[in-house]
């Protein structure tokens, strides 16, 4: 890391840990970021995180999805959510700022791209899609912090007479987390579904965002005590980890690759589809066994990973805790809302809970080769699963106690 990369992590520890003897709930403007949006942009300008994308399919009877139409939806979409309007000032300094764009060009931010060769199938056109997405940061300080692709797939499986188009929403995590794609899909399916109001000439492309306000921080909805103890208690099972790994390759934890010391971090995504009627069997299949779909896939995942990890036996796994169900009613605030309300919390595995065998006892020579890959889909570890599901359920159940903490533990 340069110089100007140990500064800026230095500026952020000043944020997130103030002097303890100093008043620690300061008055907070309504456009200074708060403490976890300033630790979302030093991610990013980093090459660490990028950004979040969430990808929806729409089918239209039109053969072409006309800009104006996508332009109008839009406009309605920045008019909801005063989240689409912003911009970051004064990244490198203490004292970031959020500051209201005076007008969007959506012909720089809304790319329309050509339906691609039949030979390429639905989800590799979308893997490569996501993938170039999510390893693109935000540059421009003149173009919000978010885009949009809108890519042709193909006609409709079940009605020929409609055609399929793949939206995918790009933002800065800073300006909202995952559960916020959802809402902004929302809006874009309501405008989609009104007519256009705005002749189409080149002015259409132009909006100009309306003076709403923001919508509170975690730093305003949430009054949580600092605990210094538990910063550094926390802060130190991400480093501890790394030095005993060092010390013996008997008990290593995979956290996972180191990042790239140059800071450019590429994203590859993978594709899997289940059909509805396979994600109720296995919805129904979980809840049989006491536990639930998040639940059962950190598992599964948990299995793969050891499968090509021989030298690991614990690995850790970083959740994400949603805060909308915490968040006092008299704000308003619901799924149909874009923001950053999320925590997040970190759950070791051991190979042991996942596989059925630690990796020592694979090597002994006792059992046969096939012993260090995780047992059929059919002899899944349901019990992890359901012991999973009540640590999940308890970190959920702390609510706003130690609210913030584990968000910078986990990452």
């Amino acid at each position: 890391m340069t110089t100007k990369d140990h500064d800026r992590l230095r500026n952020l520890g000043k944020a997130m840990y103030p002097n303890p003897w100093s008043s620690c709930h300061r008055e907070i403007t309504l456009t200074e970021l708060a403490t976890y949006e300033r630790f979302r942009i030093v991610l990013h300008d980093l090459g660490y995180h990028y950004s979040v994308s969430t990808t929806a399919i729409y089918r239209s009877a039109h053969a072409t999805l006309e800009a104006d139409l996508v332009f109008n939806a839009l406009r309605a979409s920045i008019e909801q959510h005063p989240a689409l309007a912003l911009q970051v000032g004064d990244c490198e300094s203490e004292t970031p700022y959020f500051y209201r764009l005076k007008a969007i060009d959506l012909r720089k931010v809304v790319e329309f791209r050509e339906q691609q060769s039949l030979g390429n199938g639905k989800l590799s056109q979308l893997e490569a899609l996501l993938s170039e997405q999510n390893s693109t940061g935000f540059t421009d300080s003149s173009l919000p912090l978010w885009r949009l692709i809108v890519l042709p797939l193909s006609t409709s499986p079940d009605n020929p007479h409609q055609h399929e188009y793949a939206l995918t929403f790009t933002y800065h995590h800073v300006i909202a987390d995952g559960k916020s794609g959802q809402a902004i899909h929302y809006s874009i399916h309501q405008g989609l579904n009104k007519p256009t109001q705005h002749s189409p000439d080149v002015n259409s492309a132009i909006v100009i965002p309306p003076n709403r306000p923001l919508l509170p921080s975690m730093d305003d909805l949430f009054s949580y005590p600092r605990s210094w103890s538990k910063c550094l208690f926390d802060s130190l099972a991400n480093y501890l980890p790394t030095w005993k790994e060092t010390q013996s390759l008997e008990h290593m934890r995979w956290t996972g690759t180191p990042y790239p010391a140059d800071g450019r971090n590429t994203t590859h995504i993978r594709l899997i589809q289940l059909s509805a009627i396979d994600t109720a069997a296995l919805l129904n299949l979980s809840r049989t066994h006491r536990t639930s779909i998040t639940a059962l896939l950190q598992v599964i995942v948990g299995r793969a990973l050891f499968a090509h990890l021989p030298h690991a036996d614990e690995l850790r796994c970083a959740s994400a805790i949603e805060l909308r169900r915490f968040i006092p009613r008299r704000y308003g605030i619901t799924n149909a809302h874009m923001g950053l309300w999320i925590d997040a919390w970190a759950q070791d595995f051991l190979r042991s809970d996942l596989v059925g065998g630690t990796q020592g006892e694979e090597e002994g020579g006792t059992s046969s080769p096939t012993t260090t890959t995780p047992s059929p889909s059919t002899h899944i570890a349901w019990s992890t699963a359901h012991k999973n599901k009540l640590r999940i359920n308890y970190e959920v159940q702390k609510g706003q106690y130690d609210l913030g903490f584990r968000a910078y533990a986990a990452m």
